[in-house]
């Protein structure tokens, strides 16, 4: 009954995280840009270690021309991908970092 108990509880932030990236997905859709930040924002904090959601994070940020923002995303989704060894998608969203282009602090 415990091991029951437990194993529901374990699976709730996972749902809890899949409906706030659909409600992203969403509310994109539907022009709120802000308001789908902000729940993609809560969906990293709840599943810190996600570098899917840090890079969809920072792509939604590039989107909505809040670059600085996007970059830490970015570099956060990188950190965890080479902390986790998969360097392929490391060096795949390195690249959407590069695209940014220099940060206004380097220029």
């Amino acid at each position: 009954m415990k091991e029951a108990r437990v194993m529901a509880r374990s699976e709730e932030p996972t749902r809890y995280v899949d409906t706030l990236v659909n409600r992203a997905r969403r509310l994109r859709r539907k022009g709120e840009q802000r308001k789908a930040l902000q729940a993609l924002r809560e969906a990293c904090l709840i599943e810190e270690r996600s570098a899917w959601l840090w890079t969809l994070y920072g792509w939604l940020l590039a989107e909505a021309h809040r670059e600085g923002e996007a970059r830490q995303a970015y570099r956060h989704a990188v950190w965890l991908r080479r902390h986790g060894g998969d360097e392929r998608r490391a060096r795949s969203t390195q690249r959407l970092l590069d695209e940014l282009g220099p940060s206004s602090a380097a220029a």
